[in-house]
């Protein structure tokens, strides 16, 4: 971007880095390490602070949590077949995050600031980092498009892509998580994969498997990002079998990209080694969540009003539709860009949590946006060399708007009245170009859901009730006969007595489909428990949960020996958990409720019942 002849597009660009370094100090986050940003950043705290890449023991971690409110649950871990608990994330962004980590600790110690890795020293300079890259992916992205357009094109293209997407809501108030920092390395891939083309020397090669591995290692879906650097410059059959022989020809330098990408890698496969004994390890093994790569929801992630691309994102039409102008005018690059945008758009739908939590829009498509920006340029390249100026200047009204609309809605979710995860069409009509909004309103949301782990039923008036399943052990199951007793008994004839050879009492699985058909229910769980000594030594858990092929999630246990139970033994105890059913990955999940025994001495159940809750509708 050189001041003389780039005039336009420096000047975005320092537009760009004006709003993003004014917004933080006008109003600096209080907590950027928190959350997800968490599971990717503790590897360098539990390596260069705490001498912990194991956390079976997280002790240090609950302490952190306390002090500095860094996550409601610590989801951040995941548990291996050897029972050893590590990190769930991948350790990619820690790579990108160590420069700014050990300048923190160097300014910790120089001020005497904790050296604890979530001290104010810390905090700043990670905010600092999400600064830089930010300021990275743009200066890059504008010199990639420098070399397809003049710079007036460049600047106005670069303009509407910053400021009319949800890349700046991202760049500016959520800095250092992935999809910001992943931009910037987007950007880095194809200035690097333009040079190597240009040039075909090996340091341009080594920097493609360096930022290639540093991506992947973020987010193992980003594997689409190699279709880039493969196919750059393939348009034909005969190009390709030209490709072929170029790498032929430099196949040192393929192995050399080979090479980095793995010793990018090391550090992962050390750190799964040490905690898990092998070196490979899927450790975001989560059973709510998980691809469906035969049935995604594309739909779904470019339409739905809870978290639709082009509903939010509505700009980013025209780099769908510039998809057409970039064949026409450059067909070279257009099939290695359009080939990352299906697979790209594919991963991302296929995600059963396909909402990707609370952001604003669809977040996990902005890192994209770095690719986006060359098909997005070569819409308004094509425009502008129409000759009927009205509709150039159609198509411009359409994009100011689009950025008014973007601005406007996130001026909306920073004050709440836009909701980060429970958008519904309803709502969004109601609050749309709004600056208020009323309890009403917010009605028409979708349920707010508890993340403690109790839940608490309290509006019972306002659902229909039905019981679901009612086990009396009046029928007796076969193998297990001698387990069931006609003393003591709750209701009925008989009880079903539990001891250190029979932990698990008969349970009931119900499918998701089998409870509701509506977006959620509630449910009561409860059952009769008998105790025949100190519930103390002897402690017994109402466990409900549900579960697919892949494990159990959504966990939810009430102890007898819990205080508000009040349980004695002797006599017959009533415990219950109300339970919101979760967004299922499936309507054949299945719903269990079970007791489970902790003692060795008799315990009797009886009457387990399960009752559904569904909102009335008017």
């Amino acid at each position: 971007m050189n001041v003389t002849s780039n005039k336009y597009s420096l000047l975005v660009f320092l537009l760009f880095g004006f709003t993003i370094v004014f917004q933080n100090i006008k109003q600096p986050p209080e907590a950027i390490l928190t959350y997800d940003v968490l599971g990717y950043y503790l590897y360098l705290p539990g390596v260069f602070i705490y001498d912990q890449v194991e956390f079976t023991d997280k002790t240090t971690i609950s302490e952190l949590n306390e002090t500095y409110r860094l996550t409601n649950s610590l989801y951040q871990f995941t548990v291996a077949p050897n029972g050893s608990s590590l990190i769930r994330y991948p350790i990619g962004l820690a790579i990108l995050y160590l420069p700014f980590f050990l300048l923190a600790h160097f300014i910790a110690f120089w001020y005497e600031f904790p050296m604890d890795g979530f001290s104010p020293a810390y905090h700043f300079t990670m905010l600092a980092c999400g600064i830089f890259y930010s300021l990275l992916g743009i200066y890059y992205v504008g010199k990639i498009l420098l070399r397809f357009f003049p710079d007036w094109k460049t600047a106005l293209i670069l303009f509407f892509l910053v400021f009319a997407t949800n890349y700046i809501y991202k760049a500016t108030f959520k800095g250092i998580a992935p999809h910001n920092i992943l931009f910037a390395v987007y950007a880095l891939i194809i200035w690097y994969t333009i040079l190597w083309h240009e040039t075909f020397r090996m340091k341009h090669a080594l920097m493609i498997g360096f930022f290639c591995g540093v991506a992947i290692l973020s987010r193992p879906s980003e594997i689409v990002c190699l279709l880039i650097p493969l196919f750059w410059n393939v348009k034909n059959r005969e190009s390709f079998i030209e490709k072929l022989r170029l790498f032929r020809k430099h196949y040192l330098h393929l192995l050399g990209v080979a090479l980095i990408m793995f010793l990018v890698a090391i550090p992962q496969l050390v750190y799964w080694k040490v905690t898990t004994g092998k070196f490979l390890f899927y450790s975001y093994n989560n059973p709510a969540e998980g691809f469906e790569f035969l049935w995604p929801y594309t739909l779904k992630v470019l339409f739905s009003f809870r978290k639709g691309w082009l509903i939010y994102t509505p700009a980013m039409i025209f780099g769908i539709i510039g998809f057409y102008y970039l064949y026409r005018y450059n067909r070279p690059i257009f099939f290695p860009l359009f080939l990352f945008f299906i697979f790209n758009l594919w991963f991302v739908s296929a995600w059963s949590n396909w909402w990707y939590a609370e952001s604003y829009g669809q977040r996990a498509l902005v890192q994209s946006y770095a690719v986006m920006a060359i098909p997005f340029g070569y819409f308004f390249h094509g425009i502008f060399r129409m000759r009927k100026k009205w509709i150039t200047g159609i198509v411009l009204a359409i994009c100011v708007l689009f950025l008014i609309l973007n601005i406007f809605q996130i001026w909306q979710i920073r004050h709440k009245i836009l909701d980060a995860s429970r958008m519904t069409r309803e709502y969004y009509f109601a609050i749309f170009g709004r600056t208020t909004v009323t309890n009403e309103k917010k009605d028409l949301l979708l349920v707010d859901r508890s993340s403690t782990a109790t839940e608490f039923f309290t509006n019972m008036d306002d659902y229909e009730r039905k019981l679901i399943f009612h086990q009396d052990n009046e029928v007796p199951e076969t193998g297990i006969e001698n387990h069931y007793s006609r003393e003591p008994v709750h209701t009925g004839s008989f009880s079903f007595r539990m001891d250190s050879n029979m932990i698990y009492s008969p349970g009931h699985d119900l499918t998701f489909k089998n409870i509701t058909n509506r977006e959620y229910a509630w449910l009561k769980i409860s059952v009769y428990i008998y105790p025949t000594s100190e519930i103390s030594e002897n402690d017994a858990l109402l466990v409900v949960t549900f579960g697919n092929k892949d494990g159990y999630y959504n966990y939810r246990t009430i102890h007898l020996s819990d205080p508000l139970v009040q349980a004695q033994p002797g006599q017959w105890n009533r415990i219950s958990i109300d339970y919101m059913t979760p967004e299922v990955r499936s309507g054949k999940d299945k719903f269990s409720a079970y007791v489970w025994y902790w003692g060795k001495d008799d315990l009797y159940v009886d009457d387990l019942r399960i009752e559904v809750f569904e909102k009335k509708t008017n």
